[in-house]
């Protein structure tokens, strides 16, 4: 797996690395643990900076999105971060974002954790 993650000033952050595909992020999200340290701090930001190479296909940034939509129902005021590798990435980062949000999330797309708070 590509990924980690931790709670680090109120947010949990999953730091990506190396090459990264859509089971790195479907493995988080089977992970209990995370899902509730996300329900409890309320704040997730997922850190694309470090890796090699993003292997996702449009179905997989749509299928993200959806799961983002869901967990926002599940858990009120959920506020998703996403910080791209690069303007490439950010371009289907802003993707993500717009059909996140036309499902109901509340997506974001920053250039560090802090920023999630907006006042950064």
């Amino acid at each position: 797996m590509a990924s980690e993650y931790f709670v680090n000033n109120f947010i949990v952050q999953v730091r990506l690395f190396n090459r990264v595909d859509g089971f790195d992020i479907m493995s988080v999200h089977g992970d209990e643990q995370f899902l509730s340290l996300v329900r409890e701090y309320k704040n997730v930001v997922y850190n694309y900076a470090d890796t090699e190479s993003i292997v996702f296909s449009l179905d997989d940034a749509k299928s993200f999105a959806k799961l983002a939509a869901i967990e926002s129902r599940i858990t009120s005021d959920l506020l998703i971060g996403v910080i791209p590798k690069d303007n490439e990435h950010r371009k289907s980062a802003a993707l993500y974002q717009s059909v996140a949000n036309d499902l109901g999330a509340n997506v974001v797309i920053i250039d560090k954790p802090s920023q999630i708070f907006k006042n950064d």
